[in-house]
């Protein structure tokens, strides 16, 4: 996992989102040997995916000395762009403080996405 400071322009990398899936959830009920009836979702209820981007643009605003912003938001600001077939993608402005989970390798996203997924769906059967 890396951040944003360590990107370069014109590199692709891979974001992981989480998205609660308890609308689309259908339970299912079963019965034991023992006549206990329970259940269990044939989903998580949280599902983690992610989205491929390009950093494509970086700026760093020049202050007056000892300036700090009211707001207590993060100066520099990294414009990137989702990498999708559509011609009409927009542009999405990050901080370096915002709490992004950014990774480089496709390999290392599709293995940590599918680890969530997994450990999400044995934590909603405990339940």
């Amino acid at each position: 996992m890396v951040t944003l400071q360590d990107l370069k322009l014109g590199m692709k990398f891979y974001v992981i989102h989480s998205q609660p899936n308890w609308a689309n959830r259908k339970k299912h009920y079963f019965i034991d040997e023992n006549n206990v009836e329970w259940s269990r979702y044939d989903q998580p209820s949280i599902d983690y995916s992610f989205d491929e981007y390009e950093l494509v643009g970086i700026s760093i605003p020049m202050f007056v000395p000892h300036y700090i912003p009211s707001d207590g938001q993060s100066i520099i600001e990294y414009y990137v762009l989702k990498v999708t077939d559509d011609v009409d993608t927009d542009a999405v402005i990050w901080y370096q403080d915002d709490d992004l989970e950014i990774f480089i390798d496709l390999d290392e996203v599709t293995k940590e996405a599918e680890k969530r997924r997994k450990e999400q769906k044995e934590k909603d059967d405990k339940r």
